[in-house]
């Protein structure tokens, strides 16, 4: 390798770290980041089931960046998030469909179907109160891809 291709590598890779340090410090002053994944029994490594694991189950209010990714080794997964009444309140299902009915829940935001191993980002402003972070693909609601989340004053 020459000194001056070298150089440049270097160069290229100081300006790859600063220019992450900035985009990360962006997102971070715009609000609670908020790394959530999505996991079943193929991820790695495997879940016991299907489940929405934020890496915090409360923030406070304003702006949350929701920086989701499915773990699955198989599945689709996404993610909605979804405002309730109640913690542990029941949400409208059809029983034929095998998902939740989208029409009756207040769905704030999701990050749409996510192949295995795809990530995807929600930024949204959130008001105190409970929420629900699910996955609505068939069958994936039922079987506990559903987890309570809290916005604090």
């Amino acid at each position: 390798m020459t000194r001056l291709f070298a150089v440049r590598l270097a160069c290229t890779a100081a300006a790859a770290a600063l220019a992450g340090v900035f985009v990360m410090s962006a997102v971070a002053a715009t609000g609670h980041v908020v790394p959530v994944d999505l996991v079943d029994t193929s991820s790695k490594p495997a879940a016991p089931g299907m489940r929405v694991k934020p890496a915090a189950a409360k923030v406070k209010a304003g702006d949350v960046v929701f920086q989701v990714t499915n773990r699955s080794g198989s599945l689709v997964h996404e993610m909605l998030v979804v405002k309730l009444d109640k913690s542990g309140q029941a949400l409208p299902y059809d029983a034929k469909e095998d998902k939740l009915e989208e029409d009756g829940i207040k769905s704030l935001g999701e990050v749409p179907e996510l192949e295995p191993g795809k990530s995807g980002v929600l930024k949204i402003k959130l008001a105190p109160g409970v929420y629900a972070l699910l996955c609505n693909q068939p069958g994936h609601y039922q079987a506990g891809m559903v987890t309570n989340f809290t916005v604090t004053q």
